[in-house]
């Protein structure tokens, strides 16, 4: 039934489980009366067999009383005559034993048929007896199938009432990790303000201190006054005595010598009369070199408000070992002047650029990093420097005096990117505990946290979109953060973001993903995919592209240590750049400098170099 039902179409997929369920029982319960029926079907054989061997005996048993009448009647015509009769009467009594033996064939097979009878009846009760516990057995199928069917809507309903209850479980212990990462975030600022009025207060009595030493030094340098004052009362009295005896002598003396004497002592006495004036201090020249801690020096300059063209790098012009361990990251200042590079050594080291000479001259190195820098950035005025750290930490030194301003902690895992926003005021940070954090930079604090509910290993502040904050994450898709209305948008690509680079100008974004390989031109208006780029390899989830100062080209650097550029509008690949003395492995992270003749690539084999056309 199954199988003409299969024939036929049945597209109904619970038809056909009605009707293997059918066969199924179909054969569990008829097999326990297999046996049964075999033995009834072997009996009914016996019968048929036997009622056919009584018709034949019949048939033959009637054959002999024909042929005993045909023989006594010819007896009879032939009348008492010798032989003849004899053999008659055998034949007679051999028929007659014959018709005997048949008999009792007969007899035996109606005994057999009668036996054969009774072991039916025998079975057709007991078949009756196995019908009859079958329709008990029925029933109480029925009966299971029906409390079965019930237990299954309840266990349905339980499985509802329990995805319900996982689901609001779920929820409150999202809620309870935000509310825990908050908690935890809070009891830490905590903590610091703690240490930090620790040292507030211990800094004010040290000042205290210094104070009180002061004043005493003060009181001491009153006394030491008076005690001149008392000594050159002592001495103009000493000298108005020597004058004194001097004019005495002097009276004794000719008079031209007299006047002569008088005139150079009024001279001495103008002369000592007169309050000395101080020593001008010197007036150390903004960008002059500093002690021997190694200051910035004053570079070549760059008017950071100029668009310069940019040009395709050709060829590497220099090239060094610039940290102890891989470099992650690297920023030109936007006057072009310094170039900072940051690493597995924990150190941000900040270069100056010199164009004409074509070379960098390190200037300063910023320690006080835990762990590896993520990214590095300027301010707009480059007289801060911001990075973010594997040690859950991002910092902000003074360019100028190369001094530790600000430590912001909160975030309960690596932090893989931070940027200055609108006025260098503020700062946000994304990190790998899935969330963003806004800092104010016055307040000394965390101001606002977004939770993102992925990875962030890049952002970029939008000021040309209103206070929108551009975030990508790790599963493949970026963030549009409204901070006037708390929302956020999301756009769909495939594959993990590492980097985000904005050309404001053209309200176009670049992205870069690693799962399929490829820089995507984004348009901000449309909020679409413009153009894609690919023939790449990126060897690590920080992997940085970058846009040209002109917004012309678009570059980044690949696993096999070559550089890769298009034309932005028109997706036009350009030849690659690889010079194997340098980069031998993965370049990390690359950017134009701002005035688009130079561009600097660093890579995880310690390696910076600075190309040219």
């Amino acid at each position: 039934l199954l199988n003409a039902e299969l024939k036929e179409g049945m597209s109904e997929p619970w038809k056909l489980e009605i009707l293997r369920r059918m066969r199924d029982r179909n054969i569990r319960e008829t097999s326990c009366f297999q046996e049964l029926i075999l033995s009834h079907g072997r009996l009914l054989e016996q019968v048929e067999k036997q009622k056919k061997n009584i018709r034949n005996l019949e048939y033959k048993k009637d054959e002999l009383d024909q042929e005993l009448l045909d023989l006594q009647k010819e007896g009879t015509v032939s009348g008492t005559g010798g032989g003849q009769v004899s053999k008659l009467s055998k034949r007679i009594e051999e028929l007659q034993s014959r018709l005997m033996t048949k008999t009792d064939d007969l007899s035996e097979a109606h005994r057999s048929k009668s036996e054969i009878m009774i072991k039916m009846a025998e079975q057709s009760a007991q078949l009756h007896k196995k019908d009859d516990e079958l329709l008990k057995s029925e029933a109480r199928v029925n009966l299971l199938s029906a409390t079965k069917k019930k237990l299954e809507e309840k266990v349905q309903a339980l499985q509802e009432a329990m995805k319900a209850s996982e689901q609001a479980s779920s929820k409150m212990m999202d809620e309870h990790t935000e509310l825990q990462v908050e908690f935890n975030a809070q009891e830490k600022k905590i903590k610091e303000l703690k240490s930090e009025n620790i040292r507030i207060r211990q800094e004010v009595l040290k000042m205290k201190t210094e104070e009180a030493e002061r004043m005493n030094q003060s009181t001491e340098k009153e006394k030491k006054i008076k005690e001149l004052r008392s000594e050159n009362i002592r001495i103009r009295q000493e000298v108005l005595k020597m004058k004194t005896e001097e004019a005495e002598r002097m009276n004794q003396s000719t008079e031209k010598e007299k006047e002569e004497r008088q005139k150079m002592i009024k001279e001495q006495i103008e002369q000592a009369a007169k309050p000395k004036t101080p020593l001008p201090l010197p007036v150390e020249r903004r960008g002059s070199k500093k002690g021997s801690s190694g200051g910035i020096k004053t570079p070549d300059y760059v008017d950071p408000t100029a668009i310069y063209p940019s040009v395709l790098p050709e060829k590497v012009f220099y090239h060094n070992e610039a940290h102890d361990g891989e470099i992650s990251a690297l920023c030109f200042s936007s006057d072009g002047q310094y170039l900072a590079t940051g690493g597995a050594d924990k150190i941000v080291k900040i270069w100056t650029v010199r164009s004409t000479q074509e070379k960098l001259e390190p200037s300063v190195q910023l320690p006080g990093s835990g762990a590896s820098i993520m990214s590095v950035q300027f301010d707009h005025l480059n007289k801060y420097i911001l990075a973010a750290s594997n040690d859950f930490a991002t910092r902000i030194w003074t360019v100028g005096d190369q001094r530790p301003r600000h430590t912001l902690t909160g975030h309960s895992a690596k932090v893989f990117t931070a940027k200055f926003m609108d006025d260098s005021q503020k700062v946000i940070t994304g990190s790998q505990d899935k969330t963003l954090k806004i800092w104010d930079l016055k307040q000394r604090k965390c101001i606002k946290t977004l939770f993102a509910g992925s990875s962030c290993c890049d952002l970029v502040p939008a000021q040309i979109l209103g206070n929108m904050i551009i975030s990508g994450h790790w599963d493949r898709k970026i963030r549009f953060w409204d901070l006037r209305v708390s929302g956020v948008n999301e756009l769909v690509i495939q594959g993990r973001v590492t980097s985000l680079s904005l050309f404001p100008d053209r309200y176009m974004l670049l992205c870069s993903t690693r799962d399929d390989t490829s820089l995507r031109l984004i348009d901000l208006r449309q909020n679409a995919i413009t153009s894609t780029f690919t023939g790449f390899n990126l060897s690590t989830d920080w992997s940085r592209a970058c846009f040209s100062p002109d917004g012309q080209y678009v570059g980044v650097g690949a696993s096999d240590g070559t550089i890769h550029m298009w034309e932005a509008m028109t997706g036009r690949a350009h030849k690659t750049k690889r010079d194997s003395s340098v980069h031998r492995g993965d370049i990390v992270a690359c950017s134009w400098h701002p005035k688009g003749q130079i561009f600097a690539s660093v890579d995880r084999n310690k390696k910076i170099a600075l190309w040219k056309q």
